[in-house]
């Protein structure tokens, strides 16, 4: 039997990745932004699979150098000499959650995220080797063997990432049970579960001891409509909208477990939030106690801050040509001024003037106010539509990094007047003041740059996933992924 992870789409612990919506007008998602978490045995399996990679790279990569030297060198010498480097890639992969969940929305997201950690790993491993030279036998053969590792190691996630996902979609059929079932049904579909009856009845007021005589023996029939429902559908899994008495749990866990059903409870009432919520138990007593999310902390705070300095101060460097060649593009097409100055909502509801190249023409929303800017917007100078295609009018943006008003990777600043008409109509959008916004973040590389109004909901649900779920790796599969876009000009 199946088991209902409780865990796979949710950062509640105990609450099988419900929620009771984003607002009024909650878009659809082609899959869920949330992570799911690894089974057991997918865990046991990706770590064979990726120590079988690294080992195939490295016996390649020393073979390649061996021909080219014309020496030869034994599979297990081979082996041997690279072997701190597989055991140091396989625990930092481990490190990084490589083997707990996977953030990716389809396989070349797994391939994205292995290259994100590889970059992690490739720094660790190059201070390690720098401090203990005589860890690397062959600096040649190891380089070479941390290449082709990237590729090997990338393409063996992004298979195994289309057969998980697979599997996902065929875990479980679910039967929701209890009030507001409609409601806690749909979230569940959202979240890309199988959710095959809803039941609106509530539980019957059965006696106790008739469910503990039912869960002792399977063959015995029974008159509980809604259990006769669920197993004539075939459901491995009931999930209740409401919690029954507490004596009534244990036999009717019992009862399911006989009938090869799990069950769960999602109370519509326990709406998903950015926070964590941890279960303590004890002989008498459940407690669901709340605790801030990484991305909350103060130490991943500081750490995402560093690496916003260090990163926004190579980025600047390395884009400074280009920027002064927009700046250049900019005066000479359109005049002053070069740069647009505007008004946005960052961390804490404060408000920071976000900067960009000047893409349209000076004053042009004088006579219509603002103006949420459509896909194919027509306004944009013909420098500025340049600049928007190659997302090079968002450079500028890296001074607001250095001073702390954004991050690399966040979700991306609404304008004020916006801002409260997205809070109006959906309840959790304040929520995203939880992190400073970002130059891009995870909707900017799963929806289309400018996304209409009606699909406010579905990046609302990719901000907060990424808030709920945030992590350096997830960071680095976000760079990577707008560094892949920008080079194919996805950006529209």
């Amino acid at each position: 039997m199946s088991t209902f992870s409780p865990h796979a789409e949710a950062r509640t612990p105990g609450w099988p990745g419900v929620e009771a919506g984003l607002g009024k007008r909650q878009g659809a998602l082609r899959l869920s932004a949330r992570s799911a978490k690894y089974s057991v045995l997918w865990a046991l399996l990706l770590v064979l699979a990726d120590l079988s990679a690294f080992v195939t790279s490295s016996l390649v990569a020393f073979a390649l150098v061996a021909a080219v030297r014309g020496n030869a060198i034994a599979p297990v010498n081979a082996a041997l000499a690279a072997g701190p480097m597989i055991a140091l890639n396989i625990v930092l992969f481990s490190v990084l959650g490589l083997y707990r969940r996977t953030y990716a929305l389809s396989p070349r997201d797994a391939f994205y995220s292995v290259q994100a950690a590889m970059l992690l790993c490739a720094a660790t491993l190059l201070g390690l080797f720098t401090l203990l030279p005589t860890l690397a036998a062959s600096r040649a053969e190891l380089l070479l063997a941390f290449v082709i590792s990237s590729i090997v190691v990338g393409s063996e996630r992004a298979l195994l990432e289309s057969l998980h996902q697979r599997e996902q979609s065929s875990l479980g059929r679910i039967a929701v049970l209890g009030r507001s079932a409609s409601e806690v049904a749909d979230a569940l579909k959202r979240s890309g579960r199988n959710v095959v009856t809803i039941l609106g009845q509530r539980l019957d007021d059965t006696d106790v001891s008739s469910l503990y005589a039912l869960a002792a023996d399977p063959s015995v029939d029974h008159g509980i409509p809604w259990l006769r429902a669920a197993q004539q559908v075939g459901c491995d899994h009931v999930v209740l909208t409401e919690m029954p008495d507490a004596e009534i749990v244990p036999p009717l866990v019992q009862l399911l477990e006989s009938r090869g059903m799990s069950v769960a409870f999602a109370p519509a009432s326990l709406a998903s939030r950015a926070c964590a919520m941890r279960v303590e138990q004890s002989s008498e007593r459940v407690v669901l106690v709340a605790v801030p999310l990484a991305a909350c902390r103060m130490q991943w705070r500081a750490l995402k801050r560093a690496a916003d300095l260090v990163l926004g101060l190579l980025a600047l460097v390395l884009f400074l040509p280009v920027m002064a060649c927009a700046a250049l593009a900019t005066l000479v097409d359109s005049g002053r001024p070069i740069l647009f100055r505007q008004t946005r909502v960052g961390r804490g509801g404060r408000n920071f003037e976000i900067l960009k190249f000047r893409t349209m023409p000076v004053d042009v929303e004088s006579g219509s106010g603002p103006v949420w800017s459509p896909a194919g917007d027509r306004r944009p100078t013909r420098v500025g539509r340049f600049l928007r295609r190659t997302s090079f009018d968002e450079l500028p943006q890296l001074f607001n990094v250095l001073r702390g008003e954004m991050s690399l990777v966040g979700p991306r600043p609404e304008r004020p007047c916006f801002v409260e008409r997205f809070a109006h109509e959906y309840p959790r959008y304040r929520e995203r003041f939880l992190m400073k916004p970002g130059i891009t973040g995870w909707a900017h590389v799963e929806m289309k740059r400018n996304a209409a109004p009606s699909e406010i909901g579905q990046r609302i649900e990719f901000d907060l996933s990424y808030i709920e779920e945030w992590s350096p790796l997830l960071d680095g599969l976000i760079v990577l992924k707008t560094a892949a876009e920008f080079l194919f000009q996805r950006a529209s």
